[in-house]
């Protein structure tokens, strides 16, 4: 289960959106403790820290929503669609939230940890936006695929470089080991009687 407010918080939507029929949200923008989920061309501020009835509620004040149910959705549990693939990246996103936020803090400048701003279906396709408080990075993923996401915010974060990375001189020649192991190379010699 997910330990930060947002890995719960899209946890719990992805439960919901694999109860609908259809897909149900279209966009979800990240703003300090709250959420902007839109559907239905209208957007609803969510708490980050709402259960998954409260966000039920929250969402049937612009459209009908189908109760999830009190268990989990297994990834892959139903014929691989669009929607099923956009409930199950929901369901990523959130599982795997902590450990962006932790892996991206060694990789950043000042160790700034990287937070979801966006995420938004479109058509085919998933927009991931991630910041660090001073540069955003958007991450496409395919909605048409047989694959369900895979620790998608892990990738994120091991593709974010640290500036000092990329200042460091490239090694352009291969270490001379030849004389550094030479006395071990005549210890390991046979010697004649």
């Amino acid at each position: 289960m997910p330990v930060n407010r947002a890995g719960r918080f899209l946890f719990e939507l992805s439960v919901i959106e694999h109860a609908q029929a259809r897909p149900l949200c279209e966009r979800i923008d990240f703003s300090g403790d709250r959420a902007r989920v839109h559907l239905a061309g209208q957007a609803r501020a969510v708490d980050l820290g709402a259960r998954r009835e409260a966000i039920t509620e929250v969402l049937r004040t612009v459209a009908p929503v189908l109760d999830p149910g009190p268990e989990d959705h297994a990834p892959g549990a139903q014929e691989p669609d669009r929607h099923a693939q956009w409930a199950d990246l929901l369901r990523d996103l959130g599982l795997y939230c902590a450990d962006m936020v932790s892996i991206s803090r060694t990789r950043t400048p000042g160790g700034a940890a990287l937070t979801y701003q966006r995420i938004e279906r479109c058509g085919s396709h998933a927009l991931i936006t991630v910041t660090d408080g001073r540069h955003a990075r958007t991450r496409q993923v395919d909605l048409d695929t047989t694959r369900f996401p895979a620790a998608i915010p892990v990738e994120i974060a091991l593709q974010t470089r640290h500036p000092s990375y990329d200042a460091m001189p490239a090694v352009t020649s291969r270490p001379r080991t030849r004389r550094v192991f030479a006395p071990l190379r005549r210890l390991a010699r046979p010697t004649a009687h």
